[in-house]
């Protein structure tokens, strides 16, 4: 049974999010803190709830609403029990919205990558970050943040050259936006966790603000797997001459940021001269597995 006070924050949820299927299923597919701000919105002062304690506290007594000294806040439970009243539930399409959005495994893995992740990727690649002894920590400062940011921009530069990316800077308009709480090297990277699915696994973020893509095992480079990742960043077969151009640009970048990148460079192996072919060899890989 749903309480008339339940009702009220059903309704003003509706009128909120305007939604598609339903008010639970369109809530749940928000952003955690967008969802919650929404609940917030519409909770009730219990001051204005006085005479309803008996109904209050059935409601708490079924999981329908959480409360606190202020106010009641309805939930996931209280909403689906409006939802069910009124029939405008239905669980064979709640689980159909559910397999969608989060276990839709085959979209996941072949969604195309955006320019972001695009430019995560191929910045992994060309500070040779292939394995978790090399990997890119971001926990260093914001001093080594701004030299990595401004690495980025280069990568990005080199990548719209190549018509790899659009030509759109979005290393600027997130700048433009600014974060105070956040460094935008930190940002970028944080919400890249979907590369994994996509990568095969390949792109790495164990915690700690560590990332690195896997493609080295004893010191040897997996040239398959690094051809791998170029196809999901290039998409498409590259000319000799933009081969020669990212192999020179990566090793390049190599020599350029390892002493910003890794504070332990002795331990950093791939800095050897030994790895400069790695790129052009995975591109040439690239080429000859995807596009014959």
């Amino acid at each position: 049974m749903a309480y008339s006070f339940m009702d009220q924050m059903y309704d003003s949820i509706a009128k909120i999010i305007k939604p598609k299927v339903s008010v639970l299923s369109d809530l749940i597919a928000k952003k955690n803190n967008d969802r919650l701000k929404i609940i917030d919105r519409v909770k009730i002062p219990q001051s204005c709830l006085k005479d309803m304690r008996m109904e209050i506290n059935n409601a708490l007594k079924m999981g329908y609403i959480d409360e606190d000294l202020e106010y009641i806040y309805i939930n996931a439970k209280g909403i689906y029990a409006v939802e069910n009243e009124r029939g405008r539930f239905s669980t064979e399409d709640f689980i159909d919205f559910i397999n969608k959005k989060y276990f839709d495994l085959l979209v996941k893995k072949h969604k195309p990558l955006n320019d972001r992740r695009k430019l995560i990727l191929f910045f992994l690649i060309s500070i040779r970050a292939y394995s978790s002894e090399s990997s890119l920590k971001l926990s260093r400062g914001n001093e080594i943040l701004d030299t990595i940011k401004e690495y980025l921009k280069v990568c990005s530069t080199l990548l719209i050259e190549i018509e790899v990316i659009n030509k759109g800077n979005f290393i600027a308009e997130m700048e433009e936006k600014g974060n105070e709480t956040e460094h935008l090297v930190s940002n970028l990277m944080r919400h890249a966790e979907d590369i994994q699915m996509a990568t095969e696994q390949i792109f790495k973020c164990p915690g700690n603000n560590q990332y690195y893509v896997d493609i080295s095992e004893e010191g040897k480079v997996d040239l398959q797997k690094m051809a791998f990742l170029f196809h999901k960043i290039a998409n498409k077969k590259l000319s000799c001459e933009e081969i020669e151009k990212i192999s020179a640009f990566c090793n390049r970048m190599s020599r350029e940021s390892m002493f910003t990148v890794y504070a332990d460079i002795d331990n950093h192996i791939f800095k050897e001269l030994k790895y400069n072919n790695a790129v052009k060899e995975a591109l040439e890989e690239h080429n000859i597995v995807y596009y014959g």
